[in-house]
């Protein structure tokens, strides 16, 4: 037992088939020795060396393929022989993160570790295993858990996180970017949801490896076995479940004329006038910066930003303010700042939100920015939904153009994820829904909107100032 103890130190895969157990209740034996197929190996080894580099990863799965138990298995090698390693494992909801049964995350922990033929030494469940933890006395490595909330992560420094289904998490969007300032290391696991979602964006946006791993990799699922859970299954849940279809549902979609958008290269043209949507929202900030391309009229989106949980200082290196250390800024935050402060100064419009007094500061956003030289134009007569949607669907059926990047290929899938709310079939509302869901996508969707409906074609409003001029000079003004 010792040599395989050494042996494991070193070697995950051996660690998992030599000392571990798997559950499966549809077998005879239920505890089942836990031989890897090659999918799995691969999987296993990939996640290692993941966590070591600290590099993040998106995990799409078919159903049933092992990828928690195994995820689980990597995270507890690393806690059994990792000195002061630090983890955090979150689901959607705190039942899935540890109800002591073998259905929740801990609960598949605890089976792992009492099926190990031994354990560190000194461990004692009453001590070191309590409600959504668990402690090495031996190495003093700690897992922690914690359910999706608007907070998550923030409260500690990790080696790495584990979201579990983070296609279904409310605030997935909050979770996923807070926990990029708490650990280098973010690992995404999930099977697509019927409802459009933060994950979908975020493996859509290729700032994110994906390892897919799809039910024909797993050995023992034959075509014939495809064939017959098609006949057990809804078309949608074979789509999405085995086949890893992230499309959904495409009702409700608030903008179908987005599907005009061309992604190519649409950089910034000189000598062109430049502007910016803004939405200033409690939970983020987005904002994009916007020419009209004089060729054929089509608007030109050059490039977009969008955080969450930061005072409206944070964004004002975005246009020439130098940065202050006060804010934590992520490199890739820093690299887009140098990037875009040197194009010339826009033209802000932005929505009426901008009035509203900071909590904390008792000022303004609109005093914040105009002390910072940014001052946001609004239309206060035209900012209604119906005027926003109008505009906004006048300006898509012209085909905008996407300067491919990062942060524009996120726009892109906020755009064309935005809904309106679905109401049961049992619902006996009769009034018409009439507004989108607030969601990750509200705010591009919403900046967008307020460029949209705030824009004036300088050549028309020139026009209107000379009618204007000569209007009063007949006196029939």
């Amino acid at each position: 037992m010792k040599n395989q103890i050494l042996k494991s130190k070193n070697d995950c895969v051996f660690f998992i088939e030599t000392l571990g157990k798997t559950f499966d209740p549809r077998t005879k034996e239920k505890d089942l020795d836990f031989k890897l197929y090659p999918f799995q190996v691969d999987y296993v080894n990939e996640l290692v060396d993941r966590i070591k580099n600290k590099r993040d990863i998106f995990i799409e799965k078919s159903r049933d393929m092992g990828v928690s138990w195994l995820t689980l298995y990597v995270l507890v090698w690393f806690w059994f022989f990792t000195p002061k390693f630090q983890v955090l494992i979150g689901s959607r909801k705190e039942d899935y993160v540890d109800n002591r049964t073998i259905d929740s995350l801990f609960g598949k922990i605890d089976y792992i570790i009492n099926k190990l033929p031994v354990r560190p030494e000194g461990f004692q469940v009453e001590k070191h295993r309590t409600y959504m933890k668990l402690i090495s006395p031996v190495t003093q490595s700690v897992i922690s858990g914690e359910s999706a909330n608007p907070n998550f992560s923030r409260s500690g420094r990790y080696n790495c996180i584990f979201f579990d289904e983070l296609a279904f998490w409310q605030h997935a969007q909050n979770s996923w970017e807070a926990a990029g300032d708490a650990t280098p290391c973010r690992i995404a696991v999930t099977t697509p949801s019927e409802y459009p979602s933060y994950a979908k964006a975020l493996r859509n946006s290729h700032i994110i490896d994906i390892k897919t791993l799809h039910w024909t990799l797993h050995p023992h699922k034959t075509n014939e076995w495809y064939e017959q859970e098609k006949l057990r299954r809804t078309t949608d849940e074979v789509a999405r479940e085995l086949d890893i279809n992230w499309e959904g549902s495409t009702s409700g979609i608030v903008y179908p004329e987005i599907k005009k958008a061309e992604m190519g290269s649409y950089p910034y043209i000189a000598n062109q006038p430049l502007y910016t949507g803004w939405d200033f929202g409690l939970d983020g900030v987005a904002i994009q910066w916007w020419q009209i391309n004089p060729l054929n009229g089509k608007p030109r989106l050059v490039d977009s930003y969008h955080n969450v949980d930061k005072v409206i200082e944070y964004y004002f290196p975005l246009f020439g303010q130098p940065i202050n250390s006060i804010h934590q800024y992520r490199q890739e935050d820093l690299e887009f700042i140098d990037q875009i402060k040197q194009l010339p100064k826009p033209t802000h419009y932005g929505d009426p939100d901008v009035e509203k007094r900071d909590l904390k500061t008792g000022t303004s956003t609109r005093q914040a920015l105009n002390e910072a030289s940014i001052y946001v134009q609004t239309n206060k007569k035209m900012n209604d939904w119906n005027s926003r949607k109008t505009e906004a669907k006048r300006w898509l059926q012209k085909g905008i153009e996407v300067n491919n990047t990062l942060r524009n290929r996120f726009w892109l899938e906020c755009m064309r994820n935005a809904r309106y709310p679905q109401r049961l079939d049992t619902s006996q509302a009769v009034t018409p829904i009439i507004k989108p869901i607030h969601d990750w996508t509200s705010h591009h969707r919403t900046a967008f909107e307020y460029w949209a409906v705030n824009y004036s074609d300088p050549k028309q409003f020139n026009q209107k100032i000379r009618q204007l001029a000569y209007l009063a000079l007949e006196g029939e003004l």
